[in-house]
């Protein structure tokens, strides 16, 4: 066992000589933490994120199914009709194991002994869901398909919505629970984590009914769809099932001509674009991690350099080399154990950190924490990485002539240290790792701020929105919903510090259904292929909607409490769709047909009464979408769609003092109206920035450490190259030369060295051009203000960190200097 022995004696031997050099210790083991623990941080987001399963359901089997126009100028992905729905699952049993379908839904229910109405999201749904997904029940049982057809109601809760809003009470199972003011048996507890869809945290699932599955219009276009792969089928395989049966539909129905299916993967639909952030916050990660093997590599060899004569005696006396470089690389073994312990407390930080940055709503699917094996795996890399980049100064350190090296009277020259083209290279592939990132962040961060510069073509400030539900059981069609909306509009006017309210079916930057209906000018009676008409966003509002949200009136007039179901049929439309129908013409009393297409011929016609500036509906960097408004009072029809509505109120000052008197308000019209979704306008568009934000932030973070660190490198490395040549400084003095020259020198040759990992750095900043463009709005990705201005900030930086070994080398006293050797 004296392998063991030596092993703690070198252990020993390591923490002695570490804690002597306890500053330079202290940079490396926080370096490694912090390294550590962003390195850890990031892997645990990237694989919640890209890896794991979200909750209990196995995601990376599952996909969505959707239909599109074929000759649409856009992939705009559509919902399913019932009839197809059944068409498919017949049909694709090859490729699918299980097919289900559900439609998004909310309910206003009762929460607790006495009448507290809150709104839920649910999804009525296939009951097979549960079968599919190999669920087990945390009480009661699951949907089964002989609930789709029960003359009552059942309902299944989440386990966090019962935890929630129930305490977890057990007895709930086979009690009542008024939804939509219909009882509702509860039935069963999903088991905890579990949400389907995935993508949106869903409370209840109640059953599609049988009578809803028996049949239905063909082009009636609004069930969502999703399948379970069979073992061993792929993403194309299925895709390629799938176009065959579109193709074959098409054939055989009108109403499937100009349609085609798509297959996408449940993870990328879920993840959506919070991949792209995360690729750009690896990007910066990757060159942070280097920088910091950099410096940990070089500051073990300051520390081995000052050592060289120890390394030699103890050669000299009989060491192997082997001893001396494995009791070397334990020094680094140490250093690394010791931040690894601290990066371990840091990494849990760095997680909630970077999803505090997310909206709760936009990742109710992601779980992030510092699991056993990733800690382990990042540790392992990071130490790998430790070890290597002390393998070079270990070796260089016992790589000299015992007898040459005693031999010197303790001069330390240029000859006797590591070579100046090594430290010229490391100081030159500092500066150009860290430009890389710190390019990216400011491109990034420019380009956050133009974002928020965009109009959104309506005034955002002092708007206060809030949904509600209009529940079947209390108004049961169009004219009751509309009647319901109208009076919450005329009442919240009369709140106090309200300028303006009104009620719509959809407000900009809010969840909710995205209605789209085919336009045309022509007679639709004489119109062959309906379905190759364009469409518009379409959205039913109260009078007053657009002085509520500010939209700006550029023809005609508004909507007005004449426009009801008496009057002559009206729209407003946008500027867009002006442009695409009625091009160098006054669109102001036109006639347009606003609809679902296949419905057009028997509709009547709208008058278009006035045209409102463009306005962003969900994204502030998308352009300008065609756009229809018609009074709630004029719809007659889908009532399905606009029973969940929007309240936007304008008020005099800040909207969150007029809150209780709004409520107050909608409450004596019908205690049962569950509000919920309250937010400011401002706040929704700043909630829709949340990736770019997160890039900016994130992003901009690593990248300044990383020019933290390389401050740091260059302020080593120009301190050792002071120390080392502290007998030519003497010299240079003692021969005349003045402080403010050796500044100069030591300043020259710094800045030199910044000047050219500066041009380097550029270089790369423009080979990931490609990548980093589409991440950007409103400036290029080679913007020259940009990469001048931060590269001429690094080099700053670098100019500062060497100023002080500088002045200390100007200090040096030459009889001082001169006595050393």
């Amino acid at each position: 066992m004296s392998w063991i022995d030596d092993v703690v004696l070198d252990l020993r031997f390591s923490g002695r000589i570490l804690l002597r050099n306890r500053w330079q210790s202290a940079v490396i083991v926080v370096t490694v933490a912090l390294a550590l623990g962003a390195l850890t941080g990031v892997s645990s987001v990237v694989s919640a994120v890209l890896l794991k399963s979200f909750g209990p359901i196995q995601t990376d089997q599952w996909v969505y199914l959707w239909e599109h126009p074929i000759n649409s100028d856009q992939a705009r992905q559509i919902s399913v009709s019932i009839p197809n729905y059944l068409n498919w699952k017949r049909e694709s049993s090859s490729v699918f194991s299980d097919m289900v379908v559900w439609l998004p839904w909310s309910y206003t229910a009762s929460i607790g002994d006495g009448y507290n109405p809150q709104q839920i999201r649910a999804a009525v749904i296939s009951p097979e869901v549960f079968a599919a997904a190999g669920l087990v029940p945390s009480a009661g049982r699951l949907l089964v398909a002989s609930d789709s057809a029960r003359s009552d109601h059942v309902v299944v809760l989440s386990y966090e919505f019962w935890r929630r809003a129930y305490g977890g009470n057990p007895s709930l199972i086979g009690e009542k629970i008024d939804l939509n003011l219909v009882p509702h048996t509860v039935v069963g507890i999903a088991p905890p984590g579990f949400s389907f869809p995935v993508e949106i945290q869903t409370d209840a699932w109640t059953p599609v009914p049988s009578a809803m599955l028996a049949g239905g219009n063909r082009s009636g276009r609004g069930f969502r769809v999703a399948a379970r792969l069979r073992p061993g089928t792929t993403l194309k395989a299925a895709q390629s099932a799938m176009t065959l049966i579109a193709q074959r539909l098409a054939r055989q129905y009108p109403e499937d001509r100009d349609y085609d299916a798509v297959v996408v993967p449940m993870r990328e639909a879920v993840v959506g674009d919070f991949k792209t952030p995360l690729i750009s916050l690896s990007g910066a990660l990757a060159f942070a991690l280097l920088l910091a093997c950099l410096n940990i590599g070089y500051l073990r060899g300051v520390q081995l350099q000052s050592r060289r004569k120890e390394m030699m005696l103890r050669l000299a006396l009989g060491a192997s080399r082997y001893r001396l470089l494995r009791q070397l690389l334990m020094e680094t073994a140490l250093l690394f154990a010791a931040g690894g312990a601290l990066g371990l407390v840091i990494s849990p930080l760095a997680i909630r950190a970077m999803i505090s940055l997310v909206p709760a709503a936009e990742i109710p699917w992601l779980h992030a924490d510092t699991s056993s094996p990733t800690f382990l795996a990042m540790f392992a890399v990071s130490l790998l990485a430790g070890l290597a980049s002390g393998l070079i100064p270990a070796f260089a350190a016992t790589r000299s002539q015992p007898a040459q090296a005693l031999g010197s009277r303790g001069a330390v020259t240029n000859t006797s240290t590591m070579s100046r083209r090594l430290r010229d290279a490391a100081q030159v592939a500092q500066i150009a790792l860290a430009l890389v990132p710190l390019c990216g962040a400011g491109l990034l961060v420019r380009s956050f701020e133009r974002l928020q510069n965009v109009a959104p073509g309506f005034d955002a400030q002092n708007r206060l929105t809030l949904a509600f539900s209009a529940s079947r059981a209390k108004y049961a069609g169009p004219k009751e919903i509309a009647a319901l909306a109208r009076r919450v509009a005329e009442e919240t006017n009369q709140a106090l510090g309200v300028r303006q309210s009104a009620v719509a079916q959809a407000i900009p930057f809010a969840p909710g259904a995205q209605w789209l209906q085919a336009v045309t000018r022509s007679d639709p009676k004489a119109i062959i292929d309906l379905g190759r008409l364009p469409l518009a966003r379409y959205n039913i509002v109260t009078a007053g909607y657009f002085e509520a949200m500010g939209i700006g009136l550029k023809a005609g007039r508004t909507l007005t409490d004449d426009d009801d179901s008496a009057a002559q049929p009206v729209v407003i439309i946008n500027e867009q769709l002006a442009r695409d129908q009625f091009s160098g013409e006054n669109p102001v009393g036109k006639l347009i047909w606003v609809g679902h297409a296949e419905a057009l011929p028997g509709s009547r016609p709208r008058v278009i009464v006035g045209v409102v500036a463009d306005s962003k509906m969900y994204a502030m960097d998308s352009s300008s979408e065609p756009a229809v408004w018609a009074p709630i009072a004029q719809q007659d029809n889908s009532e399905s769609i606009f029973r969940n509505l929007y309240l936007v109120a304008h008020t005099s000052y800040a909207p969150a003092s007029t809150l209780s008197s709004i409520q107050e308000r909608i409450h004596n019209i019908d205690p049962n109206l569950a509000l919920s979704d309250v937010a400011t306008m401002d706040n929704r568009i700043g909630d829709s920035l949340w990736r770019q934000r997160f890039s900016a932030i994130v992003v901009g973070a690593f990248s300044l450490a990383a020019l933290a660190i390389a401050a740091l490198g260059v302020f080593g490395m120009t301190s050792y190259l002071v120390s080392c040549r502290t007998f030519e400084m003497g010299v240079r003095v003692a021969l005349g030369a003045t402080r403010l020259n050796i500044m100069r020198m030591v300043l020259g040759q710094s800045i030199a060295m910044a000047l050219v990992g500066a041009m380097l750095g550029l270089l790369g900043c423009f080979a990931m051009t490609r990548v980093l463009s589409r991440f950007l709005f409103g400036i290029s990705a080679t913007d020259p203000l940009t990469l001048v201005g931060v590269a001429l900030l690094l080099v700053a930086a670098a100019v500062i960190a060497s100023y002080i070994p500088a002045r200390r080398a100007a200090a040096v006293d030459p009889i001082v200097a001169l006595r050393v050797e």
